[in-house]
């Protein structure tokens, strides 16, 4: 994946609120993490697809480190029917998908049906990034690294120390 600093909107805006279901039914906000955690919102069309699955068994993996680093990651796809080892949220409408693809530059934008990541601080402040093709022996490591910079930049973050895996 490719990294862009969100810094435009990072320091003036909040990210979208959404209201979203899981497969059980449960209602997840953006506003019900806000000064609590970081979001990991993984917008990824084909989650069947082998690079895809590769990545957030990978991810799933590193659980340890985002609770460390108070993150919860959310894979946002069309229906929430989907295995994975990430908790998926249903946007079938596709507006959850859309208002975060508008936070990046207009230059930048990932296009329609193309996955995407965006990491929002513990305020809900939109802060990278990334888009591109999913590529199994990195974009796991990517996203944790970019979470680490998030806790390490945070004022109101307590990071016990710089976990050897990052950067």
């Amino acid at each position: 994946m490719r990294w862009i600093e969100l810094e435009n909107v990072r320091r003036d805006r909040i990210a979208p609120d959404f209201r979203l279901t899981t497969a059980g039914g449960d209602t997840v906000t953006r506003t019900q993490y806000r000064h609590r955690r970081i979001l990991a919102l993984l917008f990824w069309p084909d989650l069947a697809a082998d690079d895809a699955q590769a990545v957030l068994a990978d991810l799933a993996a590193r659980g340890d480190q985002l609770d460390l680093a108070a993150t919860v990651p959310y894979v946002i796809s069309g229906t929430a029917d989907v295995n994975s080892p990430i908790p998926v949220l249903a946007d079938p409408d596709g507006m959850a998908r859309a208002g975060y693809a508008a936070l990046f530059p207009a230059d930048e934008r990932p296009a329609l049906g193309a996955p995407f990541v965006v990491l929002l601080d513990r305020f809900g402040g939109p802060y990278y990034g990334g888009i591109g093709p999913l590529d199994p022996a990195t974009t796991a490591q990517e996203i944790e690294d970019h979470i680490w910079i998030i806790a390490y930049d945070c004022p109101e973050c307590v990071v016990p120390e710089w976990p050897a895996s990052s950067m």
